[in-house]
């Protein structure tokens, strides 16, 4: 065989084994994002460590990239609804949830919200159980308890540890479980010789644009130890809103100045239910 033939020929082997191994990606290409599909499409996964933002990158290990805000667990669930698979990149798009509570249903419920989440993850994705645990990384896994995670202030309402309690005047007041006394000691409760405490200074609580941007409004309802400097300290969510409000209310609250309760005068420290309204204008 020629020289110049003989050249062509390996030339073309070339290009046929390149060509068969890219028959062959694309093959397992398709395996890999019917499977993922079949798996995540459609479900409603939450973000691990409730990360806010709209657009988010991950490297092979798992790890976020940049500085991602962290926000509330009520504002961190994503409904996939598209995903799409590259050589070395896992794309995944969704529509983020909120969570919003239902005072009939006493529950959380999902509501759909208009922002867009696209999340995207460096790694080889010609092995579904590599592309599992990446995303073990970006979302809980069902084994996973939120009342594990959430700040301090969630936990007497993701544990079930809110009763309600009638006042004298037939009025609801929220009350945690076991908070009789607190870790500093007892605390002087509200009687004849005790008057309240008195806000003096209290910033509004900011709205959350996803929030605002569904139209949801109400009131968030506290639990408080208001010490004798005049701060609240101890705040626990006892009366839920969702959309990250509440979390937006202990933020407010932390530097809100009251005027203590006295006892005969003395300030002293009295555990009181705090409401914190959003209303739209």
């Amino acid at each position: 065989m020629p020289l110049g033939n003989r050249a062509t020929v390996q030339g073309l082997i070339v290009c046929t084994c390149l060509l068969v191994s890219s028959v062959t990606f694309l093959l397992a290409q398709g395996d890999v994002e019917a499977a993922i599909r079949t798996k995540y499409e459609k479900k409603i996964l939450m973000l691990r460590n409730f990360y806010q933002d709209g657009h988010l990158d991950y490297d092979k290990d798992g790890t976020v990239e940049g500085n991602p805000h962290v926000g509330s667990w009520t504002l961190a669930r994503v409904e996939i609804t598209k995903v799409k698979v590259k050589p070395q990149r896992l794309e995944l798009e969704g529509i983020r949830i909120g969570d919003v509570y239902d005072n009939k249903q006493s529950k959380f419920v999902p509501i759909l919200t208009k922002e867009r989440v696209r999340i995207g993850i460096d790694l080889d994705t010609s092995r579904m159980s590599l592309i599992d645990v990446a995303l073990s990384r970006v979302f809980l896994r069902d084994s996973e308890r939120i009342a594990d995670l959430v700040p301090p202030y969630w936990q007497a309402v993701t544990n079930g540890r809110v009763e309600d309690l009638m006042t004298s005047e037939g009025r609801p007041r929220y009350h945690i479980k076991g908070t009789d006394l607190l870790p500093n000691g007892p605390v002087s409760k509200s009687g004849p010789r005790v008057t309240p405490p008195r806000v003096v200074e209290a910033p509004d609580p900011h709205y959350t644009h996803i929030a605002k941007g569904s139209h949801y409004q109400g009131t968030t309802i506290l639990q408080a130890e208001v010490k004798p400097e005049g701060r609240a300290e101890n705040i626990q969510i006892v009366k839920a809103l969702g959309l990250g409000l509440d979390d937006e209310a202990v933020r407010a609250v932390q530097q809100w100045k009251f005027e203590p309760a006295r006892k005969n005068g003395d300030p002293v420290r009295v555990v009181i239910n705090i409401e914190v309204n959003f209303r739209l204008n």
